[in-house]
């Protein structure tokens, strides 16, 4: 019997690798934001419920997304089909990792597609442009901050309409 090695399609098993590194950055975020809320547990200022809270957060995610995707990425300079597709795939594999640790929250009676859909589109679109503000900072353009921190306010708008802030 003869195994059948053909080698995967290079573009898909590019895109599977961006989806594997999706789902990592979100573990990795998970983990830095436990320390942090380690760290802070016994600050005045640090309850799930304060801005500061929420916005360091949201610069781990971000941050975290936005190093692997630069190591991903290796040597590519351009955007293309190609790379809006890879942080695509990077937003998705976030998202799942994402749902994981909130689906233990969602009623099973009730069928919640819309929030679930928020997660997926708000980590693709940041995922997105994460991938741009990294080849904007390959091609040693200054733009690529713009990209950077609109990829944070989105997630901070996201999140600040989940969640009940007391300022």
């Amino acid at each position: 019997m003869k195994l059948n090695s053909k080698p995967l399609n290079k573009k898909s098993s590019g895109l599977i690798l961006f989806l594997l590194g999706g789902f990592s950055a979100g573990f990795l975020a998970l983990i830095f934001s436990i320390v942090i809320n380690l760290i802070f547990e016994n600050f005045s200022f640090w309850s799930k419920e304060n801005l500061i809270f929420l916005i360091i957060l949201v610069l781990i995610e971000e941050f975290i997304k936005f190093s692997l995707i630069n190591f991903l990425l290796i040597n590519s300079r351009i955007i293309n089909l190609a790379n809006i597709f890879k942080g695509f795939f990077f937003g998705l594999g976030f998202s799942f990792f994402e749902f994981i640790l909130i689906f233990p929250h969602f009623d099973p009676q009730l069928l919640e597609l819309f929030p679930i859909s928020l997660i997926v589109l708000i980590h693709v679109i940041t995922s997105i442009l994460l991938m741009i503000a990294v080849i904007y900072l390959r091609n040693n353009s200054k733009i690529f901050i713009i990209y950077f921190l609109l990829a944070i306010f989105l997630h901070l708008i996201y999140n600040l309409n989940i969640i009940d802030l007391q300022f």
